[in-house]
């Protein structure tokens, strides 16, 4: 009786993650994402330039980050106190276990700050994803290219490329174990940290 061969699918992963690889590299080799950039940069410095009346480029150079009153920092303190505090008291130790409601204090203090930026800050804040930029406060009304520019560079340029960072070490030296049929091998754990390298920066 003959028994059904199975396919190898840990040298496919890996296959796939060298091509993902070569094809990023070769992209970056024939300038794409350099020249995406450089019309984004363009077409902001072209925006900025209009809105204010002056050559973007200058605007860029100078342009300088609205700081926050102190009173600001009080939802990080909040958050800080609630990870060291609330698993203590016996009253709120089995609420806080709840992982729903860690992210409804955190999210919460998030968005409290983040208010701050839609509501009442007046100053330009530099954007650094996906080029460096200039957002200006709204004359009225509510600043949405502030806040959203806040948002952008806490997740899109910090958080998201942190994590990804962190999976990618964890995964590879802290012993988390991965089951399925990919062998371990020294070319399976390098291809899998440049890759990461690759997402994370």
């Amino acid at each position: 009786m003959a028994t059904e061969q199975k396919p190898d699918s840990g040298r496919r992963v890996v296959v796939a993650l060298g091509v993902f690889l070569a094809l990023y590299i070769a992209s970056i080799m024939a300038g794409w994402p350099q020249r995406a950039t450089d019309r984004i940069a363009t077409k902001q410095n072209e925006s900025v330039a209009m809105q204010q009346g002056q050559a973007g480029d200058k605007l860029l150079a100078g342009a300088t980050t609205g700081c926050p009153p102190l009173w600001m920092i009080l939802p990080f303190a909040i958050l800080l106190v609630s990870i060291a505090v609330l698993p203590l008291i016996p009253h709120t130790s089995h609420w806080w276990d709840s992982n729903l409601h860690k992210f409804c204090v955190a999210g919460g203090l998030g968005l409290l700050s983040l208010a701050f930026y839609l509501l009442m800050d007046r100053q330009p804040v530099v954007g650094h994803w996906p080029v460096d930029y200039i957002a200006d406060p709204a004359i009225k009304g509510l600043n949405w290219h502030v806040s959203g520019t806040i948002l952008s560079n806490s997740m899109l340029n910090e958080y998201v490329p942190f994590i990804v960072l962190l999976f990618s070490l964890y995964t590879i030296t802290s012993g988390i174990r991965i089951d399925g049929d990919l062998r371990a091998h020294p070319l399976t754990n390098t291809t899998f940290l440049a890759v990461g390298i690759v997402l994370a920066s």
